[in-house]
């Protein structure tokens, strides 16, 4: 069937051996295969159905217009026709089965929980910001959309949601105390209309205020980090601050992930604890992380990037545990919206309204795949579920 590959969009999807393996847990197709799209990431159901179509359509022709297949005088409508018709049919429909959706196929979640919902996405917008910016975390206040980029140590931005795009503006300039390296990884609402702002560089939060002036809100957290186990691989800090009730709450990113939690307040305690092993966890080859954490209506979500998930997480003795999830598998791994390089999620920046899920991808200025060239990062409006 090599004859075949390349012919249109059959060349887009690779099947088996033939491309990079695929990790565990990728879309399952007929017959329990897997496929991958070219790039190395999970193939959507609906493109395994089209190379399936495809492929049977092509093999079809084939065998019907060869001149070893005897013909008859109404041309291909000869005695071998069915024959012929039932091989193409079986090559693409043969073994398939009710197609799981896609958050079912990349996650495989513990016994007896719920397979993830999967958001209803509304808008996909490329985000631009300037050179190499970079959305690594996320805040609404007031109706406004505020993001931090891990390339920009001097300014909080805002994003402003066009219909094709959405464009971050400048909205509070500061300096680092003493000209430190940030390396800015998350944003929150602080005391007194404050901003919250996670260094990973630091170890350390800072805040901002309105009139942009920036001071430390904690002393350095590493070594409370350590002490639980956590910070234990380079570049896998802070990812994430949310702020629930008077207690601040940061995430550290992965290998093992974990949470810290600040009290406010002079002397106050902190309490550092790795979390347990993903209830639903991403594909074979990608670690459970924790990229961003954000508030609604008193409740505290964070975000999987490696499971394409947003989780929703409660007290249990203490500590915060997954108790439910939403998937926008989908949308990050849609043929429009994807980018080249798909070995990890690249979700960082998660917010929450009423109404709507917001979820951001840093893309390590890498491109997408369907523009010749084009490196912005991404920004996802879904539905809320209710």
């Amino acid at each position: 069937m090599r004859r075949f590959w390349g012919r249109g969009g059959v060349s887009r999807l690779r099947r088996g051996t033939w491309a990079r393996a695929a990790p565990r847990g990728t879309w399952a197709g007929c017959a329990g295969e897997r496929w991958t799209a070219r790039g190395g990431g999970p193939a959507a159901p609906d493109e395994v159905l089209q190379f399936r179509l495809q492929l049977g359509s092509h093999l079809f022709h084939h065998l019907a217009y060869r001149p070893s297949v005897p013909r008859s005088p109404l041309g291909p409508r000869s005695a071998a026709f069915p024959g012929i018709a039932l091989v193409a049919l079986l090559v693409a429909f043969t073994g398939c089965k009710k197609a799981p959706h896609l958050a079912e196929a990349l996650v495989q979640c513990a016994p007896g929980v719920p397979a993830p919902l999967e958001l209803e996405l509304e808008q996909a917008l490329p985000v631009e910001g300037g050179a190499n910016f970079q959305p690594s975390g996320l805040y609404l206040s007031s109706g406004r959309l505020l993001v931090v980029s891990d390339k920009h140590d001097d300014a909080v931005f805002e994003l402003r949601l066009e219909r094709d795009r959405a464009v971050a503006r400048p909205f509070l300039r500061f300096q680092a105390p003493g000209g430190e390296v940030l390396d800015l990884e998350g944003i929150t609402g602080g005391p007194d209309g404050s901003l919250l702002l996670a260094s990973e560089a630091q170890f350390r939060v800072l805040a901002v205020s309105a009139s942009g002036q920036a001071t430390w809100f904690t002393s350095s957290l590493e070594k409370f980090g350590q002490s639980a186990g956590l910070f234990q691989k380079r570049n896998a800090g802070f990812e994430g601050v949310a702020r629930v009730g008077k207690q601040v709450v940061i995430a550290a990113e992965r290998e093992p992930r974990g949470l810290l939690e600040v009290a406010e307040g002079s002397g106050a305690p902190i309490v550092a604890y790795r979390l347990p092993s993903a209830v639903c966890p991403g594909p074979r080859g990608r670690t459970d992380d924790l990229t961003d954490l954000s508030v609604s209506e008193g409740e505290l979500y964070g975000l999987q990037r490696n499971a394409h998930l947003v989780v929703r997480m409660t007290r249990s003795d203490g500590r915060f545990r997954e108790a439910g999830h939403w998937s926008y598998a989908r949308a990050e791994n849609d043929p429009r919206y994807r980018y080249r390089d798909r070995t990890y999620g690249l979700a960082e920046g998660l917010a929450l309204d009423e109404s709507h899920v917001y979820v951001a991808l840093d893309n390590n200025d890498d491109a997408r795949e369907s523009g010749k060239d084009d490196r912005r990062g991404m920004l996802f409006v879904f539905k809320r579920p209710r």
